[in-house]
């Protein structure tokens, strides 16, 4: 699994469905006002959001197996 940056998930998020892995994901607004997919179940230090407290995870592109079909070229 990937090291890298972890990303907060807010407090509620609901969980969707990746389209080609198994894996929840939930969808978090970068900074740029993009939404970016985040995987809440990659490791020890990743958690889910609960309804009253924040989550936290790596972005789903470093952790699902068929990213590449879905990065956006920019």
């Amino acid at each position: 699994m990937s090291s890298g940056h972890y990303f907060t998930v807010p407090p509620g998020t609901r969980p969707g469905k990746c389209r080609d892995c198994p894996k929840p994901i939930y969808w978090i607004e970068t900074a740029t006002g993009a939404f970016m997919p985040v995987d809440c179940n990659a490791n020890a230090r990743s958690f889910p959001p609960s309804a009253t407290d924040a989550g936290s995870g790596l972005s789903h592109f470093a952790t699902c197996p068929s990213a590449a079909k879905f990065r956006k070229v920019r």
